[in-house]
């Protein structure tokens, strides 16, 4: 017997084989385990013997060892039984050609995963190989030898002639291209000379010439039968050798600018030579062994696609990368550790190399187990996940769990862990212990703890099989989710006997017949805003095509579809109607601008009269279109505006603004309590004009019962809740007594019966029994059935109106204890699949979240628009909103700040506008009150209580966690708790000192990109501001020492200072300088400091060896040149080629990505100016959001300025309306943009 193994990375496998007579035993597994063992009879021992020999030859090839075993030990022979009878099919080889396997360039280490645990002799693991299914096997991949099904026929005569196209575009230079590469005086057929050339005189003839040229012009033609129509029929009528060298000597003419891959260019070739009788193949092989032999490199590629039953050629072809791009080597005869090599650096989409993986495991069994992880570690989205798991669950052995449990934050796959869990529960329970016990997973700890509940005697197995601390430690967990109920008595009735068990009702409100007091409709522009408005000039880019002696309003009108038979009426002015339309099958949305081109009169008819749905709606493009009808119009234009907000909802309150009307109450109300999106801009609206809206909703709300009553009710209790009252009741006493009295009832009705009239059923997700239950203040935990009407009351609860009984749980349990069993209840939501319907269970975070959920929740929001879950994130931001306490508003202004995806920025500015603007302040007002102070005393120090011994961690001038002990001496780090110490509190101070250091590498991060760009904005603040933002505050007082900052009057410098180590104010003299009371602050820029200033204040920190956080003293400064102030675009940068990765980073400088298009591709970046203007820099080619490799360079092709929202050559500014600091600034930018290194 001998015995190899394979130790590499984190792979540990032995493989054994005997000889017995003619029969051929192999054993093979994890070293450690008893392996599988197979025999194989073969024809003689001499046969027996030579697979042997072969065998190891492949083994040592894919770098198996050999060892040294006791003398005489052998294998013993067993019998296997087949696991299925495969349907009738294409018979396929058990092993590839009788070629052995040569020896393999030094490849990379296989497996990327960790080894399964050690399968215990009492908990079953899935074992049996790869399962194969008739349809598994129909996928395999075309190989000599293996699987080589009928070939297709001819779809016509191969003696048919055909002819090409006359194509005018692309033909002609590309046949110039090409007759250049293969040094011949070819020119593009077309139609006639198709029909010269190509006849069945000519197509009978073996002329390699008049192949090749038929290649050529078959390339050039896009002639719909194509290539594989000239393969076939050159192989069909002179065989394939022939085919063979025409096809080689083409490929590598199309080498020398290589536009097609072998897939494309070869046809059925590679199917052909795979299905060829002996003499066929022999005659194809000599002919690709020629080639091969010339020494062209460009022939190593295609031969090896070409004959991938070859395994030294493919070996070959990827050792020298010629393979790169298309992966079209990947379906071949090699060692599984080849191809792995091959793949694991690349980027790939299962749908291309799904056969090459199964024949992998067709080759190598088991050992394709790892190839088959890395088909799910590539997988970056739902329909890859869902195809590589087919794969690798089709693979049972015990390692398929891990590789499951490790990916179990997706979806898809924790749908197939838990079937695995059903079929092995105890073995998916030892692998996630083990996962849970090393770095304490919480979405694993869920999902982990509600299988052992429901598993109980497996959860029994699997703890048999971990030590005794990791025992302990389980046991822990499951005893913390058993605490002792809290008292019954102790209970809020809310949480013992909640309203909907119950058979009391809310009281029924009065129904009225109310008539609808008037409304004047009213536009409340003022003059200014009224001419800014008017003042829109729409873009003529339409005519642009109009014929010359087409009337240009009938050009236009054509852009509606409207029949020329009514062309005459619409333009008298006279309304649309249905069937002045033509009739299209498909209808796109029409352009309101290009309508705004013809006379007024018109315009205005067809606002009012044509379909609003019609109108192309896509973001805010008809918004300026919209306000100039209104501006131009008033009222008269009102029908069409009110028609065009109801089908645009969110667009149309946003114009609304300051439009009074009636008729668009109904339209907010609806979206106040209905449309998520539109929620904000419809409760601007009502809070602009309240006395409308309850107007209109009074009568409305005690009517009879249908949706729009319920809407006006919420509505009213909206306006109550935020500062109408008195405008609620006042209207409410112009509808008389009984309106007056209505509205009372509507207020005095109990809160807690306001319910649905049937409650939400709870999802099989819910277990409360699996989560950390709310705890009272005075301790025992809630019971179960508590915690299932917490449930209850969260499924008919929204982020913005929470069901009245969740303050009542809030103010009975801990606030932590209640965030903890939130983020179990949303841990659970994942696990299931994070259902939509069911998503009250994510919203819990945001009514029962504190701090720590935000901190928790944050990495997550940040990640999941590139999961495919934008809309997810965008609640996850709703939800930090929601827990408002300062530092979760202090992730959602980080968001804000700096995130990898602009969609998710963009909605995250947009709350943190919203909250600004509630509190009566800016952004940036906010984002200075939203620095965390981290639990900091008054002198910058939190104290870390082991219980004998205590310790102060504090920070260091780059916000750099440092700590010291109870006698002021710095130590390394916090010492570790010794026998001594308080279990409890070292281990709870310990976790504070980790999350500590976390929070503040976040928060340094953002604060220095945030003081930066407000030296560059030149914000200004009070010298009470500065005082409590930058000299009080125990965190920023650290970095505002290390700047330079102005006192500005009338917008001029007028003198500097620094702030001190014991942080008193200096001058540039290093003298104690008094602040005034009324002074004006801001971070200096030093095109704003005289020379002399600048120097001393150099000196002064390079004697203090003070690090500035950002270049400020020493700051590159630029200026335009007096032709670039006079123009509206810099050349001094055009065709500069940049890195793209540099060009991201100017996000970190305040630019921003332009709007994605089709596939994420940016085609542009700009930096806002003054709310008006923007300077563009254009890309070519662009860049793909979030993929920064798809293309390393970047061309500028111009650098514009501009009005915000506009385009191409519309909007333009002169760089004269820059002033020099920002001119610098953005000078400095685009300068330090990193030039392109590469090739």
């Amino acid at each position: 017997m001998k015995r190899f193994e394979l130790v590499a990375g984190t792979s540990s496998k032995f493989w054994e084989v005997s000889v017995s007579g003619s029969d051929l035993t192999v054993r093979f597994g994890r070293i450690g385990t008893n392996g599988q063992t197979k025999t194989k009879a073969l024809a003689s021992a001499a046969a027996a013997e030579k697979e042997r020999d072969k065998l190891i030859k492949e083994k040592t090839g894919g770098g198996y060892k050999e060892v040294t075993v006791a003398a005489g030990a052998t294998l013993a022979p067993v019998k296997t039984e087949p696991r299925e009878t495969p349907a009738k099919q294409t018979p396929v080889a058990e092993s590839p050609v009788e070629q052995p396997a040569p020896s393999q360039p030094a490849v990379a280490n296989v497996a990327e995963v960790a080894p399964a645990p050690a399968p215990s002799k009492d908990i079953e693991w899935p074992t049996g190989g790869f399962q194969w299914t008739a349809e598994l096997r129909k996928s395999l991949p075309i190989v000599r030898g293996i699987n080589v099904p009928p070939l297709p026929p001819l779809q016509s005569s191969p003696l048919e002639p055909f002819e090409f196209k006359d194509e005018k575009y692309l033909s002609a230079g590309n046949m110039q291209a090409l007759a250049s590469a293969a040094g011949r005086p070819w020119t593009y057929w077309g139609a006639a000379g198709s029909r010269e050339r190509i006849t069945t005189e000519s197509l009978q003839q073996a002329d390699h010439e008049f192949w090749l040229e038929m290649f050529a012009q078959t390339l050039c033609a896009f002639q719909p039968k194509g290539m594989d129509w000239v393969v076939s029929c050159g192989r069909s009528l002179h065989g394939i050798a022939f085919m063979l060298e025409v096809t080689l000597e083409m490929w590598a003419i199309m080498s020398k600018n290589p536009r097609y891959y072998p897939t494309q260019l070869f046809g059925d070739l590679r199917h052909a030579i795979a299905a060829a009788d002996d003499a066929e193949y022999a005659a194809a092989l000599a002919v690709a062994t020629k080639v091969r032999a010339a020494g062209n490199s460009e022939h190593l590629m295609p031969t090896a696609y070409l004959f991938p039953h070859l395994t030294e050629w493919v070996l070959e072809a990827m050792e020298r990368k010629l393979d790169s791009t298309d992966l079209v080597l990947a379906q071949s005869v090699i060692p599984p550790e080849a191809l792995y090599a091959h793949l694991h650096s690349k980027q790939w989409y299962l749908y291309y190399l799904a056969g090459a993986l199964l024949l992998q495991a067709h080759l190598h069994g088991e050992r394709a187990f790892d190839l088959l992880a890395l088909a799910l570690k590539k997988a970056g989205d739902r329909d890859n996940i869902e195809r590589a798991l087919r794969l690798l669950t089709a693979m049972r052995v015990p390692q398929l769990i891990e590789v499951l449990v490790d990916r179990i934050e997706s979806k898809e796959v924790r749908a197939a862990l838990d079937k695995e869990a059903e079929r092995y529960p105890a073995a998916v329970l030892q692998t996630c212990l083990q996962k849970w016990l090393a770095n304490s997973d919480r979405s694993l700890e869920g999902w982990l703890v509600r299988l052992a509940l429901r598993k109980q005697e497996a959860a029994q197995s699997a703890l048999a099989t971990l030590d005794a601390g990791g025992r302990a430690k389980f046991e822990a967990l499951l005893a913390a989710l058993n605490r002792t109920d809290a008292d019954p008595a102790s209970l809020p009735e809310l949480l013992r006997n909640p309203p909907w068990l119950q058979k009391r009702k809310a009281q029924e409100l009065p129904t009225l017949t109310l008539q609808q007091l008037p409304v004047t409709d009213t536009l409340q522009w003022s003059q200014s805003e009224l001419q800014q408005h008017a003042g829109f000039k729409p873009n003529s880019y339409a005519l642009n095509n109009k014929p010359a002696n087409e009337p240009q309003d009938h050009y236009l009108l054509k852009f509606l579809d409207i029949a020329p038979t009514s062309f005459e009426r619409i333009l008298r002015g006279e309304p649309f109607r249905p069937e002045d339309q033509q009739t299209r099958e498909y209808r796109r949305g029409y352009v309101l601008e290009h309508v705004m081109l013809l006379p007024e009169k018109v315009v205005l008819s067809l606002w009012n009269s044509f379909p609003a749905q019609g109108w192309y709606s896509w973001s805010d493009h008809n918004t300026p279109a919209i306000l100039a009808l209104l501006a131009r119009h008033g009222l008269k234009a009102l029908p069409g505006f009110l028609a065009y907000a109801q089908a645009n909802t969110l667009e149309g309150l946003t114009i609304a603004a300051k439009i009074d009307s009636a008729a668009l109450a109904p339209m907010a109300l609806h979206a106040l309590r209905n449309l998520k999106k539109a929620k904000s801009i419809a409760a601007q609206w009502i809070s602009a004009h309240p006395r409308t809206t309850a107007i209109v909703a009074l009568p409305v709300a005690f009517g009879p019962p249908r949706e729009e009553r319920d809407n006006a009710r919420f509505g009213l209790r909206w306006l109550m809740q935020n500062g109408f009252e008195n405008v609620a009741r006042d209207v409410a006493n112009e509808y008389g007594a009984e309106g007056a009295a209505a509205l009372q009832a509507l207020l005095d009705a109990d809160p807690l019966l306001v319910l649905p009239a049937k409650m939400p059923k709870i999802p099989p997700f819910f277990v409360p029994a699996s989560f950390r239950r709310p705890e009272l203040p005075d301790g025992g935990a809630l019971p179960v059935s508590a915690c299932e009407y917490i449930g209850n009351m969260l499924t008919i609860s929204r982020l913005d109106a929470p069901y009245p009984g969740i303050q009542i749980v809030r103010e009975t349990c801990t606030s932590a204890s209640l965030a903890e069993f939130a983020w179990d209840l949303f841990e659970a939501w994942l696990a299931s699949g994070a259902p939509s319907k069911e998503g009250w269970a994510f919203q819990a975070l945001g009514l029962l979240g504190n701090d720590e959920t935000a901190r928790r929740l944050t990495p997550r929001i940040r990640e999941w628009p590139g999961e495919a879950a934008h809309a997810r994130a965008v609640t996850g931001l709703d939800i930090l909103a929601a827990i408002g306490t300062d530092a979760a508003l202090m992730h959602l202004n980080a968001i804000a700040a700096k995130v990898k995806f602009k969609g998710l920025q963009d909605k995250a500015r947009e709350k943190i506008d919203a909250i600004a603007e509630a509190r009566g302040l800016t952004a940036a007002e906010l984002a200075d009150r939203l620095v965390p102070d981290l639990g900091l005393d008054e002198d910058g120090r939190l104290k870390l209580d082991f219980g004998p011994r205590q310790f102060y961690a504090s920070f260091d001038e780059t916000l750099k966690p440092l700590v010291r002990d109870a006698q002021g001496t710095r130590l390394k780090d916090l010492p570790k708790p010794n026998k001594s110490d308080d279990a409890a509190l070292a281990e709870a101070a310990t976790e504070r000192y980790r999350q500590l250091k976390k929070d503040a590498k976040s928060i340094a991060s953002v604060q220095l990109i945030r003081l930066e760009l407000a030296m560059i904005a030149r914000r200004r603040w009070s010298a009470a501001d500065f005082k409590l933002f930058f000299i009080d505050h125990p965190l920023t007082r650290h970095l505002s020492a290390r700047l330079v900052w102005g006192v500005y009057r009338d917008g001029q410098m007028v003198t500097a200072f620094r702030v001190a180590e014991d942080w008193t104010l200096a001058d540039d003299q290093d003298s104690l300088y008094e602040l005034p009371s009324d002074a004006t602050v801001g971070i200096a820029h030093v095109l704003e400091m005289p020379q002399p200033l600048q120097a001393a204040f150099g000196q002064i920190f390079a004697d203090y060896e003070i690090l500035q956080p950002f270049r400020q003293l020493g700051r590159e400064t630029y200026a335009l040149t007096e032709n670039e102030l006079r123009g509206t675009e810099l050349t001094r940068f055009k065709d500069k080629f940049v890195a793209t990765g540099s060009v991201m980073g100017l996000i970190n400088r305040g630019w921003e990505r332009g709007a994605a298009q089709d596939g994420g591709w940016v085609g542009h970046f700009s930096k806002p100016i003054d709310d008006q203007y923007e300077v563009q820099i254009a890309l070519d080619p662009g860049t793909v959001v979030g993929d920064v490799s798809y293309e390393p360079k970047q061309r500028i092709p111009s650098v514009m300025f501009r009005k915000s929202g506009t385009w191409d050559q519309h909007g333009l500014v002169k760089f004269s309306k820059l002033d020099p600091v920002l001119a610098s600034e953005v000078l400095r930018d685009l300068e330090l943009m990193a030039p392109f290194a590469g090739e």
